[in-house]
């Protein structure tokens, strides 16, 4: 037996669904983000102390 109404119930749950499925997306996307964010960050600190020592290397040859 289907109780009178029940579409509503339905949609009201594939609706909650689909909201957690794009609540999970936007986390990972979020989370993939900051991991790209730090690596950046460290290969532009590699960058800065790679550049800091070739700096220093000049100045003690001359």
């Amino acid at each position: 037996m289907r109780l009178r109404g029940s579409g509503l119930f339905e949609f009201i749950a594939q609706w909650f669904e689909s909201l957690a499925v794009w609540r999970r997306t936007r986390a990972q996307l979020g989370q993939k983000r900051r991991s790209l964010a730090r690596a950046n960050a460290r290969q532009r600190a590699l960058q800065s102390q790679f550049e800091a020592l070739e700096a220093l290397q000049a100045q003690t040859k001359s």
